[in-house]
């Protein structure tokens, strides 16, 4: 069964600044306009899709300026996990190692 991509909104949550949908790995990834569009309106604007991020950054509405977080899901971390060489591997671990020594701290 196909999924079906979805509106997500800036921070106001008046606006569409893009579409959250799966990468062929199966990876939530969100697909950010040119310029985001009020949905309500009688006429939407054509959108056209400027990046797709499947990190964790900022998305800033052009229509009315707020911020919303776009955050990586663990789906998306083991993906980019994944595509480690051995060298990024072992630092990535023992950076974890390091954290969870703070966490029971």
């Amino acid at each position: 069964m196909a999924q079906r991509n979805r509106f997500w909104r800036c921070g106001s949550g008046r606006h569409v600044v893009g579409q959250v949908q799966r990468s062929i790995h199966r990876v939530p990834q969100l697909a950010v306009y040119r310029h985001a569009f009020d949905p309500e309106a009688d006429d939407p604007a054509e959108v056209d899709i400027v990046h797709v991020l499947i990190g964790r950054s900022p998305v800033k509405c052009d229509l009315c300026g707020s911020v919303r977080l776009w955050d990586i899901s663990v789906d998306g971390m083991v993906y980019l996990f994944q595509h480690l060489n051995e060298a990024q591997v072992l630092e990535f671990s023992q950076k974890l190692q390091a954290i969870s020594v703070e966490m029971e701290e």
